[in-house]
C-alpha cells in the first residue's frame, strides 16, 4: 500500500478536478468514456457494455463508426429541453438522464421519452435513468416501461468489467486512460 501511494497509483484526479457530485461535470466524464470516437483509446467497448446491460429485446449490441455521444444536448432544438447525454447511432438512439442530487421535474422523463421516440425516427431507442439508487422515475407517466433505471454503482461495475475483459495487449496502449476510468468508477460508486 505504501509503494502504491508513493508511486501515485492511488491518486484521484477527479477529486482534484472537483467533480464531487456535480451532475454536469460527471455527465461530461461519462460522455467522454462512452464515446467510441473519443481520446480514451477504448473504442466502443464501454458503450457496448452499457448496451448489453440494458437488455432490451432486439436492441443492437454493435456500434456504427458514425456513433456520436454528446452531453448537454437539445434533441428537439428547444434550449429548455436539454438532456444530459445523447447517444446517436445509425441503429439506435439513447437519452441518458443523470441524477445525483437533483430531483425530477414534473413530466421530465415523459418529455424525454417523447423526444427520444421522435428523434429516433424508426431506429431502436430508449431513455436511461441514471440515479444513486437505480430507482424507477416518478415523472415517466404512462411511459414508465420505456425508461431503463440504473444506479451509478451498477454502471461503474458494468463499465469496469468491460475494461477488465480485454486482453492485456489492448489494455497496454490505454494504460493511463484505464487508470483514469477506474478512478472515475471508484468515484461514482461513492454517490
Amino acid at each position: 500500500l505504501q509503494i502504491a501511494k508513493q508511486s501515485g497509483w492511488l491518486c484521484d484526479p477527479w477529486q482534484v478536478a472537483g467533480l464531487k457530485r456535480d451532475e454536469v461535470r460527471n455527465s461530461r466524464v461519462l460522455s467522454w468514456l462512452l464515446n467510441p470516437r473519443d481520446s480514451h483509446g477504448f473504442g466502443d467497448r464501454l458503450l457496448v457494455a452499457l448496451l448489453a446491460e440494458i437488455k432490451l429485446p432486439s436492441f443492437p449490441l454493435t456500434v456504427s463508426k458514425n456513433c456520436r455521444v454528446k452531453e448537454e444536448q437539445c434533441p428537439d432544438g428547444d434550449q429548455s429541453n436539454r438532456v444530459d447525454i445523447e447517444v446517436d447511432d445509425e441503429k439506435f438512439y439513447i437519452i441518458i438522464e443523470v441524477k445525483i442530487n437533483a430531483s425530477e421535474s414534473d413530466g421530465q422523463l415523459a418529455k424525454y421519452v417523447g423526444q427520444a421516440e421522435k428523434k429516433a425516427r424508426g431506429r431502436y431507442w430508449t431513455v436511461i435513468f441514471l440515479t444513486i439508487s437505480g430507482r424507477p422515475p416518478k415523472s415517466a407517466g404512462d411511459y414508465i416501461n420505456k425508461v431503463i433505471p440504473i444506479s451509478w454503482r451498477r454502471l461503474a461495475d458494468v463499465l469496469a468489467n468491460a475494461l477488465k475483459s480485454e486482453d492485456k495487449k489492448t489494455e497496454a496502449h490505454a494504460m493511463v486512460t484505464a487508470l483514469l476510468a477506474h478512478s472515475f468508477f471508484r468515484h461514482i460508486r461513492q454517490f
